[in-house]
């Protein structure tokens, strides 16, 4: 289908993108710096989180799955 339309595509968000991508520098093994986080969209009522990293799985004890079904709100 040349020229046709792609079909339904995510619309692309370069913010998240790159605070996710810098704190993948800030984590090198020479920084030695740990950084725990989630991102939230604070477009969306209850504020979804739409990212985590693995520091923060790591430090809260919950899996990926868990995290992305709270709220970043964090009652």
């Amino acid at each position: 289908m040349a020229g046709g339309r792609r079909g339904l595509v995510a619309p692309q968000n370069t913010f998240l993108e790159n605070i996710v991508r810098r704190s993948n520098v800030w984590t090198l093994p020479h920084r030695q710096t740990d950084t725990n986080f989630v991102l939230g969209n604070a477009q969306i009522v209850d504020w979804p989180i739409v990212y985590s990293n693995d520091g923060f799985c790591k430090l809260s004890g919950y899996h990926r799955a868990e995290v992305m079904q709270k709220s970043s709100t964090c009652r």
